[in-house]
């Protein structure tokens, strides 16, 4: 830290497997963000979201569904934290969705923007003359970024993705605005 301490924090959780990442920490080192996977690992394992409070490990809870309104299939990472640690975010990481999530100053997760955010079920086409359900979502999306958040925690940045079903039933359309959400 900035007086020099060092601090070593503790092997994950129990449940866990292989060595956490830390993203990031609030201004004064207590609190680090993170991920770990937990023991099935790659097959069919999820990474959770993890709190360091002082070098100590916490897992935070991960939203019931996924950003589409599906069953989560690889998981939840935090990926930043205000300066002052009290609101820390992160993203669903399903490689086709990105959907911010924040945890509030009780430590609740939820969707960035949920006002705004739209679950639209589609019938999507598989271009083999089959179709099966998918949902588009409008909705606040993040990248692997540790400075989308104000030094309070007020605000959050993202990026507001509106999707629509291409003609051909198969591509998505996908349209992208610059977004603040006040927590």
């Amino acid at each position: 830290d900035t007086s020099g301490n060092i601090t070593i924090p503790e092997a994950v959780p129990a449940g866990f497997e292989g060595k956490p990442k830390v993203e990031a920490t609030s201004a004064d080192g207590k609190y680090w963000v993170g991920y770990a996977m937990d023991k099935n690992g790659h097959l069919g394992g999820l990474y959770h979201p993890l709190l360091w409070t002082d070098g100590v490990p916490e897992v935070l809870p991960m939203p019931e569904k996924g950003f589409r309104e599906q069953e989560l299939t690889t998981g939840v990472m935090a990926r930043g934290i205000s300066a002052n640690g009290e609101i820390i975010y992160g993203s669903t990481w399903d490689n086709f969705d990105f959907g911010m999530v924040y945890w509030d100053r009780s430590g609740e997760p939820h969707f960035v923007g949920e006002d705004v955010r739209k679950v639209k079920p589609v019938q999507r086409s598989d271009g083999m003359g089959d179709y099966y359900d998918y949902n588009l979502v409008d909705g606040i999306i993040c990248y692997a970024s540790a400075s989308q958040v104000s030094p309070n925690g007020k605000w959050l940045a993202g990026t507001y993705r509106k999707e629509e079903l291409a003609d051909d039933e198969m591509s998505i359309e996908e349209t992208y605005y610059a977004a603040f959400f006040n927590t």
